[in-house]
Protein backbone atom coordinates (compact mmCIF):
# COMPACT_ATOMS: atom_id res chain seq x y z
CA UNK A 1 0.00 0.00 0.00
CA UNK A 2 1.09 3.37 -1.01
CA UNK A 3 2.13 6.12 1.34
CA UNK A 4 -0.80 8.07 -0.62
CA UNK A 5 -3.14 4.83 0.02
CA UNK A 6 -2.17 4.63 3.87
CA UNK A 7 -3.70 8.54 4.02
CA UNK A 8 -6.96 7.67 2.70
CA UNK A 9 -7.09 4.98 4.62
CA UNK A 10 -6.45 6.46 8.01
CA UNK A 11 -8.80 9.33 6.92
CA UNK A 12 -11.35 6.92 6.55
CA UNK A 13 -11.23 5.04 9.85
CA UNK A 14 -10.67 8.48 11.60
CA UNK A 15 -14.60 9.73 10.13
CA UNK A 16 -15.66 5.77 11.14
CA UNK A 17 -14.87 7.03 14.24
CA UNK A 18 -17.47 10.02 14.64
CA UNK A 19 -20.39 7.74 15.70
CA UNK A 20 -18.44 6.82 19.31
CA UNK A 21 -16.69 10.01 19.91
CA UNK A 22 -20.79 11.66 19.64
CA UNK A 23 -22.22 8.70 22.23
CA UNK A 24 -18.81 9.85 24.60
CA UNK A 25 -16.87 6.22 23.83
CA UNK A 26 -13.55 7.13 25.13
CA UNK A 27 -11.84 4.65 23.08
CA UNK A 28 -13.05 5.74 19.83
CA UNK A 29 -11.90 9.07 21.70
CA UNK A 30 -8.66 8.16 22.20
CA UNK A 31 -8.30 6.47 18.60
CA UNK A 32 -9.49 9.41 16.83
CA UNK A 33 -6.90 11.75 19.18
CA UNK A 34 -3.92 8.70 17.68
CA UNK A 35 -4.77 9.57 14.00
CA UNK A 36 -5.06 13.44 14.14
CA UNK A 37 -2.08 13.76 16.55
CA UNK A 38 0.34 11.28 15.41
CA UNK A 39 -0.97 8.79 12.32
CA UNK A 40 -1.93 11.34 9.51
CA UNK A 41 0.54 13.95 10.65
CA UNK A 42 3.49 11.33 10.29
CA UNK A 43 1.93 10.03 7.23
CA UNK A 44 1.30 13.71 5.66
CA UNK A 45 5.10 14.58 6.27
CA UNK A 46 6.25 11.00 4.97
CA UNK A 47 4.20 12.32 1.88
CA UNK A 48 5.76 15.58 1.43
CA UNK A 49 9.12 14.20 2.20
CA UNK A 50 8.77 11.86 -0.38
CA UNK A 51 7.46 14.20 -2.88
CA UNK A 52 10.60 16.77 -2.66
CA UNK A 53 13.00 13.61 -3.05
CA UNK A 54 11.44 13.33 -5.93
CA UNK A 55 11.55 16.78 -6.93
CA UNK A 56 15.44 16.87 -6.72
CA UNK A 57 15.30 13.28 -8.59
CA UNK A 58 13.28 14.70 -11.45
CA UNK A 59 15.43 18.18 -12.03
CA UNK A 60 18.76 15.78 -11.79
CA UNK A 61 17.36 13.36 -13.98
CA UNK A 62 17.54 10.13 -12.05
CA UNK A 63 15.02 7.33 -12.75
CA UNK A 64 11.84 7.33 -10.59
CA UNK A 65 11.32 3.51 -8.10
CA UNK A 66 9.27 1.92 -10.25
CA UNK A 67 7.75 0.13 -6.94
CA UNK A 68 6.23 3.23 -5.50
CA UNK A 69 4.15 5.25 -6.75
CA UNK A 70 4.86 9.24 -7.51
CA UNK A 71 3.36 11.16 -5.33
CA UNK A 72 1.78 14.38 -6.11
CA UNK A 73 2.96 17.63 -6.34
CA UNK A 74 2.95 20.76 -3.75
CA UNK A 75 -0.32 21.87 -3.45
CA UNK A 76 -1.20 25.26 -4.55
CA UNK A 77 -2.52 27.33 -2.03
CA UNK A 78 -4.99 30.43 -2.45
CA UNK A 79 -3.49 32.26 0.20
CA UNK A 80 -1.93 32.27 3.72
CA UNK A 81 -4.69 31.77 5.50
CA UNK A 82 -6.05 28.86 3.40
CA UNK A 83 -2.41 27.40 3.77
CA UNK A 84 -2.72 27.95 7.12
CA UNK A 85 -6.58 26.28 7.47
CA UNK A 86 -5.28 23.27 5.41
CA UNK A 87 -2.66 22.45 7.96
CA UNK A 88 -4.28 23.81 11.23
CA UNK A 89 -7.67 22.39 11.14
CA UNK A 90 -8.84 19.20 13.92
CA UNK A 91 -5.35 20.24 15.68
CA UNK A 92 -7.34 21.62 18.55
CA UNK A 93 -8.64 20.14 20.68
CA UNK A 94 -11.58 22.16 22.16
CA UNK A 95 -11.28 23.00 26.08
CA UNK A 96 -7.27 23.17 26.00
CA UNK A 97 -4.88 25.89 25.65
CA UNK A 98 -2.45 25.15 22.60
CA UNK A 99 0.31 26.24 20.42
CA UNK A 100 -0.63 26.10 16.55
CA UNK A 101 2.32 26.60 14.01
CA UNK A 102 2.46 25.60 10.09
CA UNK A 103 4.83 24.92 7.33
CA UNK A 104 7.02 27.60 5.63
CA UNK A 105 4.78 29.15 3.67
CA UNK A 106 6.29 29.16 0.19
CA UNK A 107 4.96 30.79 -2.74
CA UNK A 108 4.64 29.03 -6.38
CA UNK A 109 6.76 31.40 -8.49
CA UNK A 110 9.71 31.28 -10.63
CA UNK A 111 13.38 31.51 -8.10
CA UNK A 112 15.09 34.40 -7.99
CA UNK A 113 18.47 34.76 -8.77
CA UNK A 114 21.16 38.08 -8.44
CA UNK A 115 20.64 40.36 -11.27
CA UNK A 116 23.50 41.17 -13.63
CA UNK A 117 22.26 44.77 -12.92
CA UNK A 118 23.13 44.33 -9.08
CA UNK A 119 25.98 43.13 -9.14
CA UNK A 120 27.77 46.19 -8.01
CA UNK A 121 25.94 46.91 -4.87
CA UNK A 122 27.31 43.70 -3.59
CA UNK A 123 29.91 44.90 -2.13
CA UNK A 124 31.29 44.50 1.82
CA UNK A 125 30.59 47.35 4.42
CA UNK A 126 33.05 47.92 7.48
CA UNK A 127 30.31 48.06 9.86
CA UNK A 128 31.68 50.25 12.18
CA UNK A 129 29.93 53.35 12.31
CA UNK A 130 32.09 56.02 12.83
CA UNK A 131 30.65 59.19 14.62
CA UNK A 132 32.33 62.49 16.91
CA UNK A 133 33.40 60.49 20.28
CA UNK A 134 34.01 62.57 23.55
CA UNK A 135 35.51 61.54 26.17
CA UNK A 136 33.04 60.97 29.44
CA UNK A 137 34.21 60.65 32.65
CA UNK A 138 32.96 63.29 34.76
CA UNK A 139 30.27 61.40 36.56
CA UNK A 140 33.12 58.98 37.36
CA UNK A 141 34.69 61.86 39.56
CA UNK A 142 31.85 61.50 42.20
CA UNK A 143 30.87 59.05 44.28
CA UNK A 144 27.81 56.71 44.08
CA UNK A 145 25.05 56.01 46.30
CA UNK A 146 21.36 54.70 45.72
CA UNK A 147 17.92 56.19 47.15
CA UNK A 148 14.85 54.36 48.40
CA UNK A 149 12.53 57.89 48.04
CA UNK A 150 12.10 60.71 45.56
CA UNK A 151 14.04 63.61 47.38
CA UNK A 152 16.70 63.95 50.24
CA UNK A 153 17.47 66.77 52.66
CA UNK A 154 20.56 67.22 54.34
CA UNK A 155 22.30 69.54 56.33
CA UNK A 156 25.14 71.87 55.30
CA UNK A 157 27.37 73.31 58.37
CA UNK A 158 28.39 76.99 57.94
CA UNK A 159 31.48 78.04 58.90
CA UNK A 160 32.15 79.24 62.69
CA UNK A 161 32.10 82.87 64.29
CA UNK A 162 34.82 84.14 65.89
CA UNK A 163 37.96 82.12 66.64
CA UNK A 164 39.43 80.38 70.12
CA UNK A 165 42.51 82.59 71.48
CA UNK A 166 44.43 82.50 74.22
CA UNK A 167 43.78 84.65 77.21
CA UNK A 168 45.36 86.31 80.14
CA UNK A 169 44.78 85.55 83.53
CA UNK A 170 41.28 87.57 84.25
CA UNK A 171 41.17 88.44 80.38
CA UNK A 172 37.97 88.33 78.02
CA UNK A 173 37.23 84.94 76.64
CA UNK A 174 36.84 85.38 72.74
CA UNK A 175 33.16 83.75 71.83
CA UNK A 176 32.68 81.68 68.95
CA UNK A 177 29.31 80.66 67.43
CA UNK A 178 28.37 77.93 64.91
CA UNK A 179 25.65 79.30 62.66
CA UNK A 180 22.52 77.07 62.10
CA UNK A 181 23.53 74.72 60.06
CA UNK A 182 21.63 74.98 55.89
CA UNK A 183 18.65 72.65 55.10
CA UNK A 184 19.52 71.09 51.19
CA UNK A 185 16.39 69.42 49.75
CA UNK A 186 17.42 67.85 46.22
CA UNK A 187 15.00 65.57 44.29
CA UNK A 188 15.86 62.99 41.69
CA UNK A 189 15.95 63.99 38.03
CA UNK A 190 14.64 62.52 35.24
CA UNK A 191 17.38 62.19 31.89
CA UNK A 192 15.40 60.46 29.37
CA UNK A 193 15.48 59.69 25.35
CA UNK A 194 12.97 58.10 22.86
CA UNK A 195 13.50 56.85 19.58
CA UNK A 196 12.20 54.91 16.87
CA UNK A 197 13.25 51.56 15.07
CA UNK A 198 11.44 49.58 12.71
CA UNK A 199 10.95 45.96 12.38
CA UNK A 200 12.75 45.48 8.98
CA UNK A 201 15.61 46.94 10.77
CA UNK A 202 16.13 44.89 14.03
CA UNK A 203 15.28 41.45 11.69
CA UNK A 204 17.33 42.57 8.91
CA UNK A 205 20.02 44.86 10.02
CA UNK A 206 20.81 43.91 13.27
CA UNK A 207 24.16 45.17 13.26
CA UNK A 208 23.05 48.97 12.76
CA UNK A 209 20.22 48.53 15.16
CA UNK A 210 23.37 47.70 17.75
CA UNK A 211 25.19 50.44 16.33
CA UNK A 212 22.36 53.37 16.96
CA UNK A 213 21.27 51.73 20.59
CA UNK A 214 25.20 52.26 21.06
CA UNK A 215 24.96 55.94 20.18
CA UNK A 216 21.81 55.66 21.84
CA UNK A 217 23.11 55.69 25.00
CA UNK A 218 26.71 57.30 24.38
CA UNK A 219 24.37 60.42 23.93
CA UNK A 220 22.47 60.13 26.61
CA UNK A 221 25.22 59.18 29.17
CA UNK A 222 27.25 62.77 27.31
CA UNK A 223 23.60 64.84 28.65
CA UNK A 224 24.18 63.48 31.86
CA UNK A 225 27.90 64.73 31.77
CA UNK A 226 26.76 68.22 30.90
CA UNK A 227 23.77 68.37 33.17
CA UNK A 228 26.01 67.09 36.42
CA UNK A 229 28.59 70.02 35.95
CA UNK A 230 26.15 72.63 34.21
CA UNK A 231 22.63 72.08 35.45
CA UNK A 232 20.88 75.26 36.14
CA UNK A 233 18.06 73.00 38.30
CA UNK A 234 15.57 74.77 36.88
CA UNK A 235 12.27 73.15 34.47
CA UNK A 236 13.19 69.63 35.90
CA UNK A 237 16.98 69.82 35.25
CA UNK A 238 19.59 68.54 37.80
CA UNK A 239 21.73 71.69 39.84
CA UNK A 240 25.01 70.83 38.39
CA UNK A 241 28.68 71.55 40.55
CA UNK A 242 29.04 74.94 39.12
CA UNK A 243 25.44 75.99 40.52
CA UNK A 244 25.91 74.69 44.07
CA UNK A 245 26.09 77.48 46.52
CA UNK A 246 28.90 77.75 49.01
CA UNK A 247 32.00 76.73 46.62
CA UNK A 248 35.07 78.40 47.27
CA UNK A 249 37.09 80.77 44.66
CA UNK A 250 40.24 81.50 43.09
CA UNK A 251 40.56 84.09 40.64
CA UNK A 252 42.91 85.31 38.37
CA UNK A 253 43.92 88.02 36.32
CA UNK A 254 42.47 88.93 32.41
CA UNK A 255 45.98 90.12 31.24
CA UNK A 256 48.05 87.33 32.94
CA UNK A 257 45.57 84.51 31.92
CA UNK A 258 45.15 81.25 33.52
CA UNK A 259 48.72 79.87 35.33
CA UNK A 260 49.76 76.47 37.31
CA UNK A 261 50.31 78.76 39.92
CA UNK A 262 46.48 79.39 40.43
CA UNK A 263 45.42 75.83 40.14
CA UNK A 264 48.07 75.43 43.01
CA UNK A 265 46.46 78.74 45.41
CA UNK A 266 43.34 76.79 45.00
CA UNK A 267 44.60 72.91 46.34
CA UNK A 268 45.94 75.70 49.13
CA UNK A 269 42.14 76.73 50.01
CA UNK A 270 41.21 72.73 50.15
CA UNK A 271 43.71 71.65 52.38
CA UNK A 272 43.12 74.91 54.55
CA UNK A 273 39.58 73.00 55.00
CA UNK A 274 41.19 69.85 55.44
CA UNK A 275 40.07 68.32 52.51
CA UNK A 276 42.77 66.75 49.85
CA UNK A 277 42.12 67.40 46.43
CA UNK A 278 41.45 64.32 44.21
CA UNK A 279 41.34 65.37 40.39
CA UNK A 280 41.72 68.79 38.33
CA UNK A 281 38.86 69.17 35.69
CA UNK A 282 39.53 71.60 33.11
CA UNK A 283 38.89 72.59 29.46
CA UNK A 284 41.30 70.83 26.84
CA UNK A 285 42.14 73.83 25.68
CA UNK A 286 43.29 75.17 29.09
CA UNK A 287 45.50 72.42 29.58
CA UNK A 288 47.26 73.10 25.96
CA UNK A 289 48.07 76.38 27.19
CA UNK A 290 49.87 75.27 30.68
CA UNK A 291 51.48 72.20 28.79
CA UNK A 292 52.86 74.32 26.29
CA UNK A 293 54.43 77.24 28.24
CA UNK A 294 57.82 77.76 27.66
CA UNK A 295 60.49 79.49 29.88
CA UNK A 296 62.80 82.07 28.51
CA UNK A 297 65.48 79.52 27.11
CA UNK A 298 62.49 78.12 24.92
CA UNK A 299 62.15 74.85 27.01
CA UNK A 300 59.01 73.20 27.67
CA UNK A 301 58.36 73.60 31.74
CA UNK A 302 56.20 70.45 31.25
CA UNK A 303 59.22 68.70 29.48
CA UNK A 304 60.23 68.63 25.83
CA UNK A 305 58.06 66.41 22.71
CA UNK A 306 61.14 63.97 23.36
CA UNK A 307 62.59 64.58 26.36
CA UNK A 308 62.24 66.65 29.29
CA UNK A 309 63.88 69.87 29.71
CA UNK A 310 67.21 70.74 28.55
CA UNK A 311 67.11 67.11 27.56
CA UNK A 312 66.91 65.42 31.06
CA UNK A 313 64.65 62.32 31.70
CA UNK A 314 61.50 61.42 29.93
CA UNK A 315 58.51 63.25 28.47
CA UNK A 316 54.97 62.58 28.79
CA UNK A 317 51.99 63.46 26.47
CA UNK A 318 49.12 63.85 29.12
CA UNK A 319 50.74 65.07 32.36
CA UNK A 320 48.48 65.43 35.72
CA UNK A 321 49.05 68.95 37.09
CA UNK A 322 51.16 69.19 40.31
CA UNK A 323 50.74 65.93 40.67
CA UNK A 324 46.99 65.93 40.59
CA UNK A 325 45.11 63.64 38.16
CA UNK A 326 43.75 66.14 35.72
CA UNK A 327 41.17 65.38 34.07
CA UNK A 328 40.10 66.63 30.45
CA UNK A 329 36.36 67.15 28.85
CA UNK A 330 34.59 69.96 26.53
CA UNK A 331 32.36 70.17 28.87
CA UNK A 332 33.93 72.96 31.25
CA UNK A 333 34.30 76.22 29.78
CA UNK A 334 37.56 77.12 28.39
CA UNK A 335 39.11 79.68 31.27
CA UNK A 336 37.30 77.78 33.76
CA UNK A 337 39.20 75.13 36.53
CA UNK A 338 37.54 72.93 39.48
CA UNK A 339 39.92 71.79 42.21
CA UNK A 340 38.06 69.43 44.33
CA UNK A 341 37.90 66.49 46.55
CA UNK A 342 35.25 65.12 44.27
CA UNK A 343 34.69 61.89 46.14
CA UNK A 344 33.12 64.38 48.92
CA UNK A 345 30.34 64.83 47.04
CA UNK A 346 27.94 61.73 45.03
CA UNK A 347 25.49 61.30 42.85
CA UNK A 348 22.42 59.08 44.24
CA UNK A 349 20.43 56.90 41.05
CA UNK A 350 17.29 55.23 41.24
CA UNK A 351 18.95 52.79 38.88
CA UNK A 352 20.00 52.93 34.91
CA UNK A 353 16.76 51.84 33.79
CA UNK A 354 18.60 50.13 30.34
CA UNK A 355 16.57 50.43 26.87
CA UNK A 356 12.32 49.74 27.32
CA UNK A 357 10.82 48.81 23.82
CA UNK A 358 7.54 48.39 23.09
CA UNK A 359 5.58 48.43 19.67
CA UNK A 360 2.49 49.56 21.94
CA UNK A 361 3.37 52.84 21.32
CA UNK A 362 0.73 55.43 19.46
CA UNK A 363 0.73 54.12 15.91
CA UNK A 364 3.82 51.66 16.11
CA UNK A 365 1.99 48.25 16.04
CA UNK A 366 0.40 49.86 12.32
CA UNK A 367 3.11 50.78 10.94
CA UNK A 368 5.74 47.67 12.11
CA UNK A 369 7.43 50.20 14.34
CA UNK A 370 9.30 50.23 17.89
CA UNK A 371 9.60 52.39 20.52
CA UNK A 372 12.92 52.56 22.76
CA UNK A 373 13.28 54.50 25.75
CA UNK A 374 16.06 55.26 27.94
CA UNK A 375 16.10 56.64 31.49
CA UNK A 376 18.14 57.31 34.50
CA UNK A 377 16.71 59.14 37.79
CA UNK A 378 19.27 60.72 39.69
CA UNK A 379 20.68 63.54 41.88
CA UNK A 380 23.89 65.77 42.85
CA UNK A 381 24.40 65.96 46.09
CA UNK A 382 27.24 68.17 47.67
CA UNK A 383 27.31 67.78 51.39
CA UNK A 384 30.83 69.86 51.38
CA UNK A 385 30.65 72.53 48.74
CA UNK A 386 34.24 73.77 50.43
CA UNK A 387 35.40 70.33 49.27
CA UNK A 388 35.38 72.39 45.96
CA UNK A 389 37.52 75.62 44.49
CA UNK A 390 36.42 77.00 41.00
CA UNK A 391 39.55 78.93 39.24
CA UNK A 392 38.40 81.32 37.41
CA UNK A 393 39.01 85.12 35.53
CA UNK A 394 38.40 88.01 38.04
CA UNK A 395 36.34 90.81 37.51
Amino acid sequence: MTLKEQLTKAKEDLASLKEGIEAGDSEAVAQAKEFIDSTIPNLEKSIQTANEAQAILDTIGEPVDEGEEKMETTTTYKSLGDFAAKHLTGKAEKGKQFHLSTPDYKASSDSQTIPSSATNFLTDYDKNIVGERQNLVIRSLFGTETISGNALSYLVEDEMEGSPAAVAEGGQKPQIHFKDPEKKTVSLVKVAALWKESDELIEDAAWLKSNIDNRGIYEFNKVLDNAILNGDGTSGNITGLLNITGLQEQTYAAATGLDADDIFKAMTKLRNYNYTPDAILMNPADYELLRLKKDSNGQYYGGGYFQGQYGNGGSAADQNIWGIRTVLSPRIAQGTVVVGEFKTATIASKGFKGITATNSNEDDFEKNLITLRIEERLMLIVRRPKAFVVVKEGV
